[in-house]
């Protein structure tokens, strides 16, 4: 397989210090990375958010593509109706946070069922989207998620949303360690989103749990994604958990075997 016009991403979380974001400079300027996810850190002191906007602009210096993961997790669930225009409003938040970066690209994680009847929670998810939608000209991607009780889990169930909110900028970010836990194929997703697909996260897991693991660790088959995706022009996000610089370099080197 051949390494043609393949683009690779990195994480930075809203923690990271200046010193560290500085670090990850020259994995930009030497081409070894052309993009980098950033996160909204609405939950961080108003100085280390000065820092950390900081850290970013003197990476921008390197012309990545900026993409920015939307506030996610249980205090950040879309789908729990009572709070739902708090959250919206942190969401919207996060999107002009974003716009300083020029980020033409947000990844959505859905929420929670909690026991709740889906149909209900697509109806009351959509005009949710079409707003968050309307707010920007940048990609709202909603992502996969590996569990039963997250929306978003099934293919079908995202493909449904996306057809629902008839949105041009309504898309799909594909998750490989959300897909090799949640018992769909790689192919599944292909099949009923391919179309949409905007942005991957790569991370290897063994099939039991989210693990955001290096290449090669797990059962996730790469080769097959890479197969299955020839036309995929787009970022591949390494969503790996990593300390320092130096495992980001081993990261896209692992990544770079794939071809051989």
């Amino acid at each position: 397989m051949e390494m043609l016009n393949k683009r690779l991403c990195f994480t930075i979380n809203q923690h990271r210090t200046l010193e560290e974001i500085r670090s990850f400079r020259p994995l930009l300027s030497q081409g070894i990375y052309q993009g980098i996810e950033i996160f909204y850190p609405f939950d961080t002191t108003p100085l280390h958010q000065e820092d950390y906007v900081q850290g970013v602009f003197e990476l921008l210096e390197e012309n990545p593509e900026v993409v920015l993961h939307l506030p996610f997790g249980e205090n950040n669930d879309l789908c729990h109706i009572p709070h739902a225009n708090v959250l919206m409003e942190r969401l919207s938040n996060g999107i002009r946070f974003g716009e300083q970066f020029k980020v033409n690209k947000y990844t959505l994680h859905l929420g929670y069922v909690s026991g709740q009847d889906r149909g209900m929670l697509c109806r009351h998810l959509i005009p949710l989207l079409q707003t968050l939608c309307d707010q920007t000209s940048a990609y709202i991607m909603i992502e996969n998620m590996p569990r039963e009780t997250e929306m978003g889990f099934s293919p079908q169930e995202i493909k449904t949303l996306i057809e629902a909110v008839k949105r041009p900028n309504i898309t799909f970010i594909f998750d490989t360690g959300h897909a090799n836990v949640s018992g769909y194929t790689i192919q599944d997703y292909m099949d009923a989103l391919y179309p949409k697909l905007m942005h991957m996260h790569l991370s290897d897991n063994r099939g039991q749990q989210d693990e955001h693991k290096p290449i090669g660790y797990g059962t996730v088959d790469f080769r097959g994604l890479l197969q299955m995706t020839l036309s995929y022009q787009q970022l591949y996000c390494l969503e790996i958990l990593y300390q320092t610089v130096d495992d980001l370099w081993e990261y896209a080197h692992k990544f770079q075997q794939l071809f051989n």
